[in-house]
């Protein structure tokens, strides 16, 4: 079941990165050029903050789970999200990026920020241990352990829920055998065009009528080509073995998205659509489950 979920999310960023400037068109008289020119403009911007949420309820992730999880657990996954924000530059050192973790509604229960080469991490460890019914003595006894060892400085800030900072991240970077990104090569930018073109080729967009942040646009990708076509681009660059086309379901999958002033504001990925498809394994009593961007 996590290997079919992990495919359907595989597909909707595949047909998302199909689609590639300006305000665009009006969605209501080109859904397909309105949706093209505001994911395209993302490449134009300073900063992009992009949220991951679960849309559902907690009767649809008691009955996904099969049992594995109680209602008050579902409620804690829907009231939570991921949130990553970057800031580009030119010079790395002046590049900033964040991730921020919202659990069951406690805001900042772990952030992450790089800025420059330095990666700072700060968590509500207590709170999280709490909040998940742990007792969270053990953080006590775990500050006695490593009172006084060098290297351990880390563990009394980190557990009081304060910054800390790991820096030179360039450097980890040389020693885990990290280099300088390097330009894509002439057959790799070909393959880059081939691969936008065969997205294009095998899908599209339409007007829907949901409510949300914007209007809304249906977008649709026939998976069974479009895997043909990827594995011949592959198969030019040398990429390893193909699949079997046969293994791919010969379907269509629809994506929802949301466009406002010429930008992209939402993207959902309905993955009830999958109940249908052969071997879908979807467990009974799962009747909202969607993966909300």
């Amino acid at each position: 079941m996590i290997r079919k979920l992990f495919l359907a999310a595989l597909a909707a960023s595949l047909l998302l990165a199909a689609c590639g400037g300006g305000d665009g068109p009006d969605p209501a008289d080109d859904p397909e050029g309105s949706l093209e020119a505001a994911l395209d403009a993302i490449s134009d911007y300073e900063g992009v903050t992009v949220g991951f949420s679960v849309a559902s309820d907690t009767a649809s992730l008691t009955a996904l789970s099969e049992g594995a999880l109680t209602e008050d657990n579902a409620q804690r996954i829907l009231d939570s999200s991921i949130s990553f924000s970057s800031l580009n530059a030119e010079n790395p050192e002046d590049a900033e990026a964040e991730m921020s973790v919202n659990i069951a509604g406690s805001e900042d229960a772990v952030e992450m920020k790089v800025l420059g080469t330095d990666l700072y991490l700060r968590a509500d460890v207590q709170g999280l241990m709490e909040m998940f019914g742990a007792d969270p003595a053990q953080l006590d006894a775990i500050q006695q352990q490593v009172a006084g060892q060098p290297g351990f400085e880390f563990v009394e800030p980190a557990i009081a829920g304060e910054w800390i900072v790991i820096k030179g991240l360039d450097q980890l970077q040389e020693q885990f055998g990290g280099g300088e990104a390097t330009e894509p090569t002439e057959a790799q930018r070909e393959a880059i065009t081939k691969f936008t073109q065969a997205l294009k080729d095998n899908s599209s967009v339409e007007t829907g009528d949901k409510e949300g942040p914007g209007d809304h646009l249906i977008a649709s990708v026939q998976l069974r080509p479009l895997v043909e076509d990827l594995q011949s681009i592959a198969s030019d660059l040398g990429a390893g073995e193909s699949v079997p086309t046969g293994d791919v379901p010969d379907e269509e999958i629809a994506v929802d998205a949301w466009v406002e002033d010429g930008r992209l504001t939402q993207i959902e990925l309905d993955l009830t659509q999958f109940k249908d498809f052969p071997d879908a394994e979807f467990p009974e009593g799962v009747d909202q489950f969607a993966i909300r961007i």
